[in-house]
Order: C-alpha cells, then sequence, then structure tokens
C-alpha cells in the first residue's frame, strides 16, 4: 500500500517511500494520532529533537491508548537496553526516540519511520530513516515539516537525493559500458543535474 500525503511529497529510494507534510507545530499531534490510527504498520519509529519530547509525546501516546514506549539520552544504560529489548521482542508496537537510537539500530520489524521533529541534517535525516525496511523488506518515511529550517534541512535531502541518484548511474555506467574515466566523470556530472521530483 502507498500512501499519497501530498502529490508533490513523494521521494523514492530503494524499498523506501518517503513523505513530508508541511503543517504548524500545533497540528503536530493531531496528525500523529490520524496516522497511526490509518495505517497499517508492524513497528513505528518516532523521531523528535529532545529528551522532554520524546517523554512528552510517549506520555500522550500512552493517554490515547497506542503501545508506546520512549528510549532517550536521560535515562540510563541499563533501562535503554531494557526498553530496546522489550521494543526490539514486540512487547510494543510503537518507540518514541530522539537521534540517540537513529544510528546502528537493526530491528526487522520496523516499517514505519516518523520524523516528528525534523533533524538537523540530511545526514542524520537518512540515519532515521534509513531504521525503516531493512532486512529487503519495503519501508515508509513519514516527515513533519513545520518552519523554514525544517524546509532547508528538506531541500538538503533533495539535493543529496540527487548525489546517490548520480551515483547510482555513475556505477551502473561503469559496469554496463566500457568507457574511459573521463567519460564516465563527465556523464556523472551531467547525469547530477538532472532534476527529477
Amino acid at each position: 500500500m502507498e500512501i499519497y500525503v501530498d502529490d508533490e511529497a513523494k521521494l523514492t529510494l530503494h524499498g523506501l517511500v518517503q513523505h513530508y507534510i508541511k503543517l504548524s507545530e500545533l497540528e503536530k499531534n493531531r496528525k500523529l494520532n490520524d496516522l497511526l490510527d490509518a495505517l497499517d504498520f508492524n513497528q513505528v519509529v518516532i523521531f523528535v529533537k529532545s529528551v522532554n519530547r520524546a517523554a512528552e509525546l510517549n506520555k500522550l501516546l500512552v493517554e490515547c491508548n497506542f503501545p508506546s514506549i520512549c528510549i532517550h539520552s536521560g535515562m540510563s544504560q541499563e533501562e535503554r537496553l531494557t526498553r530496546y529489548k522489550g521494543f526490539k521482542e514486540g512487547h510494543k508496537r510503537i518507540l518514541v526516540a530522539t537521534d540517540l537510537v537513529g544510528r546502528g539500530i537493526d530491528i526487522e520489524r520496523v516499517n514505519i519511520v516518523i520524523n516528528y521533529d525534523m533533524p538537523d541534517s540530511a545526514d542524520t535525516y537518512l540515519h532515521r530513516v534509513g531504521r525503516a525496511g531493512r532486512f529487503g523488506t519495503k519501508g515508509l518515511a513519514i516527515t513533519f515539516v513545520s518552519s523554514a529550517s525544517d524546509s532547508d534541512v528538506l531541500n538538503q535531502c533533495r539535493l543529496k537525493r540527487l548525489q546517490w541518484l548520480s551515483f547510482d548511474i555513475s556505477i551502473i555506467l561503469m559496469r554496463k559500458v566500457k568507457m574511459k574515466a573521463s567519460w564516465c566523470i563527465e556523464g556523472t556530472i551531467y547525469l547530477g543535474a538532472i532534476k527529477k521530483d
């Protein structure tokens, strides 16, 4: 199932469908609630920008009867590991987290990532959304965009996407066509200038 949140918002990478939603800060909770009610998911990771927001959003989700747990740097290592293990074993279906778990966690059942708060960089965005659709499965990433700085990071992500597309195509060219290195470099530059939205 593919959900179009906004026709202009669709970004695709291998095995991962990405959408963004432009909304105000005050609309985030309602939109998150609507998405969690509407989407079929195995497990979801929701990323926020601070320890406080992780705790408060988790509290709100639990009050709304969502099976949620949070992990953040304000907890002891032992508590974080216990919660991580419980989530990985499927005891909870929703994990609210800071960037602490943005890298290096591999949980097979996570098929949706929601960026409740936009990360500070395109690289962090990539690591966050990379939590969904692992192990050869399809994933969905939804990002809330609520400020000018959020839009700036989104534009950085689009530029990165063009670089990734250019790199993928140049590798294919080098493998399929035996050309001089200069041709490949020129092809990469040319292909990197193509913008497909």
